[in-house]
């Protein structure tokens, strides 16, 4: 097969930690460097000029990663990166990917590409239009003056999720196409557990031994509903169960003084872990909560689910689209505290049910959501439309 070169355009203004295991971008070039592709994933990073880091791999294909000094748009909170551009025409592409629809970087660069004759990809993760009085004032003039133009100059519309599909179809797309994102299983299987690492997390956290684990995996913030995941806890401190969440973030401190104003000592706060430290806890636990209001997708879904851990989450895009409720996990539709628990409760007395939910859902990720799966399906949907 000829020899493919793919560039990724990451907008997004939150910089990647080096050495970050989960980005989606770097996962899926990954994978592609095994089937012969060349990629480039452009994103923000802390530095005063473009830097660019070969990552080796054992595939005949090279990824870069390519940092790019950047500011923030005021109000809008949208990055734009100077050198973009001048560094795409240093390079010859048979593809660009733009990720996500509106933002301002992305319709330059589409902009580019049409000029260069250069087919572009988009692949869209939001699937609601962003809130805030600015960012609906840049909604309405991204709709009238830029939408209509970047449509045009797409030649494929991928979406992450079947919310993300219907949104952009709302937005004049034609036949957007879901594509999951993957899980890279390569990472996790470096720090594998022990049994006695798993044994031990009950030790180390103060756990009795006869309780059953609940754990949560992600940023203390406002849209994650801590408060709500705390009085679940609450509600069940006299049950034998224990609930470990882990993660820092502005509500961190908040949900520390709760604990202890409380003596919530069924709730572990250990902050935020390393990862090599979290599959002793993922492989030691029974449920994972997810109670976000927006979910993109959740690679902690997937995590999760791939160390046998049923998710339990509310009904948000990314979770509803990986969860088969009942089958590997459980979709609700609301934040009610008595339902959550009841379902809590219920899986922990049924060790049956709990068992079969455990291996459906790490089957799920196994056989349908990892990288390599996926992009198999990426170039051979690409090489079809292209």
């Amino acid at each position: 097969m000829k020899k493919f070169r793919l560039a990724i355009v990451r907008p997004d203004g939150n910089v990647i930690p080096k050495g970050f295991y989960n980005s989606q971008e770097l996962g899926l070039a990954q994978q592609l460097s095994l089937l012969n592709v060349d990629v480039d994933v452009y994103y923000a990073g802390n530095v005063n000029k473009v830097t660019i880091t070969n990552m080796k791999g054992e595939g005949e294909g090279e990824v870069n990663l390519i940092e790019l000094p950047f500011y923030i748009i005021p109000l809008i909170q949208q990055a734009q990166f100077p050198q973009l551009i001048s560094e795409l025409k240093k390079r010859f592409y048979d593809v660009i990917q733009v990720n996500e629809y509106n933002d301002l970087i992305c319709t330059t660069t589409v902009n580019y590409a049409h000029k260069n004759n250069i087919p572009v990809i988009v692949y869209q993760g939001m699937y609601k239009n962003l809130s805030g009085r600015f960012n609906r004032l840049y909604t309405a003039f991204h709709n009238m003056f830029l939408l209509k133009n970047f449509i045009s100059k797409v030649s494929i519309a991928l979406t992450k999720t079947t919310s993300a599909a219907s949104f952009l179809s709302s937005k004049g797309f034609k036949n957007p196409i879901v594509m999951p994102v993957g899980l890279d299983l390569q990472a996790f299987l470096e720090h594998t557990a022990t049994i006695d690492q798993e044994i031990s997390i009950h030790k180390k956290y103060s756990i009795p031994t006869d309780h059953k684990l609940v754990i949560y995996v992600g940023n203390f913030e406002q849209r994650r509903n801590i408060d709500f995941l705390l009085n679940i806890a609450e509600l069940c401190k006299e049950k034998s169960i224990s609930f470990m969440y882990i993660g820092e973030g502005e509500l961190f401190e908040q949900a520390i003084n709760t604990v202890k104003a409380k003596n919530l000592v069924n709730i572990k706060l250990p902050g935020r872990l390393h990862q090599k430290d979290l599959p002793a806890i993922y492989q030691a636990a029974d449920l994972f909560l997810l109670a976000s209001d927006y979910e993109i997708y959740g690679m902690v879904v997937l995590e999760a689910m791939f160390y046998a851990v049923p998710v339990i989450s509310n009904n948000t895009a990314g979770p509803a689209s990986i969860i088969e409720s009942g089958v590997n996990g459980v979709i609700i539709d609301n934040l009610d505290s008595s339902n959550w628990i009841h379902k809590i409760e219920s899986l922990l007395t049924n060790d049956k049910k709990l068992v079969e939910m455990k291996q459906n859902a790490k089957e799920k990720i196994e056989q349908e959501l990892t990288w390599e799966k996926i992009a198999h399906r990426y170039i051979k949907y690409i090489f079809n439309k292209l």
